[in-house]
């Protein structure tokens, strides 16, 4: 009967290993899966602010050209102004890590700076620089504080 004890423990014993072993496997699988949602929610912000960034541009050089403003140039633009803010929410919700969610908000602030500085301002040209640069800072500050947090 003894024998029949020590067998049923090392049994039992070895299906308690196997169960820890997997929910240890499980959880570094869910830590690796979360990694990648959450660098996949970065790097769609990061392309939802280059693009806002780009119809802004467009938005200025229409401006410089004499280019009248359009219902769909404006579509444009909010569409893309949409997307980027929908992009930072998910980042704002799903990401836990407060570094990358600063820089997120950062770089969403930079790239609508440049839309929203008037063309009447003294040395336009030299502030209009000045946020383009602010804005390529901050997205490459978002991209390596990503980079090295998640």
């Amino acid at each position: 009967m003894g024998a029949s004890i020590v067998a049923a423990l090392a049994a039992l014993s070895g299906v308690g290993i196997t169960t820890l072993t997997q929910g240890l496997r499980d959880r570094s699988g869910l830590r690796r899966a979360a990694r990648e949602r959450d660098r996949r929610l970065v790097a769609d912000l990061l392309a939802a602010v280059r693009a806002h960034r780009a119809q802004q541009y467009l938005k200025i050089a229409d401006r410089r050209e004499g280019v009248a403003d359009s219902r769909e140039a404006r579509a444009e633009r909010y569409a893309a102004r949409s997307a980027m803010f929908d992009a930072l929410d998910d980042v704002v919700l799903l990401i836990a890590d407060a570094e990358v969610v600063a820089a997120a908000q950062v770089a969403v602030d930079a790239a609508v700076a440049i839309g929203d500085l008037p063309n009447t301002v003294p040395d336009y040209e030299i502030e209009l620089a000045a946020a383009g640069g602010r804005a390529r800072e901050a997205h490459t500050h978002l991209r390596q504080t990503a980079a090295s947090n998640i």
